[in-house]
């Protein structure tokens, strides 16, 4: 097996650019490319935009447009500025925007300040917006301030954090607005994490946070588009909250309260029962006897 290194080195507009293929045998179908200003592009198929940096690998095509990109392997691809990533035999992804960075195979990043990682094979992602955060092979992230982590995940809107396979904070998986604000955490080849509400935290495999300001904790847990409320389950999955503290007991109080507190209630509900049963006792007794002297009278 023949090496290959080529080195191509550039001076356009006064910048300096770099571009460097390395591959196995004779093909020549690999193209490097490098384009604008201040530019690193190393591996077949490997582009670079302004201000970029980029390491490709075969089996992809990576690359990164606008300026200040970072891209690190095939598949991947940067589009806007200070941005950054890398990949394994990855296809077809990219980030773009400003201040991006792809990391992982067939992962992009769009818009800015976005994070890219994944280890997984021929898969393809996005993140779209600013200040995102993608991590994981086929994933995809829109929106601003966005993390995510595992396959095939989305987010949308602003703001959101998906982690997990099958995983998606605002718009994702079929939903028509994204949402800013959300979280989803959890992974499942069968089912999905979704956070579509406005600051909805989803928790679990398969757990649905839909509602505004919503909380679905654990595996399969729904919100039922309910805006404000915490759901540990479903109407088919119910749950039970332990090592809940006493709540305060006032006209006043928003406190839960626990079993222990239950408890004493119902002790003095049963305490006040008894005394009541007591008292007519002695009272139906009474009557008797006055009945009884009313006869002998």
């Amino acid at each position: 097996m023949v090496k290959r290194i080529s080195i191509v080195i550039s001076t356009l507009l006064l910048y300096p650019n770099i571009a460097m293929a390395i591959q196995g045998g004779s093909s020549s179908s690999d193209i490097t490319q490098i384009d604008a200003n201040n530019n690193i592009a190393s591996g077949p198929r490997a582009s670079a935009g302004s201000n970029g940096f980029i390491t490709g690998f075969p089996n992809g095509y990576g690359g990164t447009g606008g300026n200040n990109n970072i891209v690190l392997g095939s598949g991947n691809s940067g589009d806007g500025g200070d941005g950054g990533g890398a990949s394994r035999h990855g296809a077809t992804g990219g980030a773009g925007g400003n201040n991006n960075i792809v990391l992982g195979s067939g992962v992009s990043g769009t818009g800015g300040n976005a994070i890219n990682t994944t280890v997984t094979d021929w898969t393809y992602g996005g993140a779209g917006g600013n200040n995102n955060i993608s991590i994981g092979g086929g994933t995809t992230g829109v929106g601003a301030n966005l993390a995510q982590t595992g396959g095939t995940g989305g987010t949308g809107g602003s703001n959101n954090l998906a982690l997990g396979i099958n995983s998606y904070a605002g718009n994702a998986n079929g939903f028509t607005s994204g949402n800013n604000g959300g979280i989803a955490i959890g992974s499942s080849d069968t089912l999905s994490t979704v956070a579509s509400g406005t600051n909805s935290i989803a928790l679990g495999t398969g757990s649905v946070s839909s509602g505004k300001n919503s909380v679905s904790i654990g595996s399969s847990s729904i919100d039922g588009g309910l805006e404000n409320v915490v759901s540990v389950g479903s109407s088919a999955q119910t749950r039970k909250i332990v090592n809940v503290t006493a709540g305060d007991i006032n006209s006043i109080s928003t406190d839960s309260v626990n079993g222990a507190q239950l408890f004493i209630t119902n002790q003095a509900v049963l305490t006040a029962q008894t005394t009541a049963n007591t008292a007519k006792t002695t009272a139906d007794s009474a009557l008797t006897n006055a009945a009884t002297a009313q006869t002998t009278a």
